[in-house]
């Protein structure tokens, strides 16, 4: 009885789902690593692999909706004194499918983020950049049909993205107490 979003929305603007789900399967792995190469550097890593399969009632097998099949999180951070450290992160995002028939997608992306940290005393402050190569990219989507007025027909299926922020930056403070 698994209710699964179809990658369309509804006139009200709520995601459509299906209940005609006869078998799902979700299975993957993630994988989180840290290892420091010496006093100064360390990397981290985030990453996942999915496998995922949707099966309708009517025999039709799927990717579900905006499932990535691999995410790859990876930084690098220098640490050049006991007060200051630069870090440098990379995001991999696969493609993800944005209907059941699996022909319409969201591109694989790469995305570069910066940052410096210094902390005096009490206070933690970071600069951080993101999207570092101004990279246009989408990281989410739908599907929006077009129907005929009078008898409710289908005319046009579009796919709609939505534009991840360009480059940009931001300052944050910590202040521990």
């Amino acid at each position: 009885n698994e209710r699964v979003p179809t990658g369309l929305y509804g006139p009200s603007g709520f995601t459509l789902t299906s209940d005609s789900i006869s078998q799902s399967i979700r299975t993957g792995i993630e994988l989180f690593a840290s290892f420091k190469i010496n006093d100064q550097i360390q990397l981290i890593n985030n990453s996942s692999y999915n496998h995922s399969q949707i099966t309708q009632e009517d025999d039709l097998k799927f990717t579900p909706v905006l499932t990535p099949q691999f995410i790859i999180n990876q930084e690098i951070i220098y640490r050049h004194t006991q007060n200051l450290s630069f870090g440098l992160s990379m995001r991999y995002q696969d493609k993800a499918y944005l209907n059941f028939e699996n022909n319409k997608s969201l591109n694989q992306y790469t995305v570069f983020n910066g940052r410096i940290n210094y902390k005096l005393e009490k206070f933690d402050v970071s600069i951080i950049v993101n999207n570092m190569t101004d990279n246009y990219y989408f990281n989410n989507g739908s599907i929006i049909d077009s129907r005929d007025v009078e008898n409710g027909e289908l005319i046009n299926r579009e796919r709609m993205y939505f534009v991840a922020p360009p480059r940009n930056y931001h300052i944050a403070i910590k202040y521990i107490f």
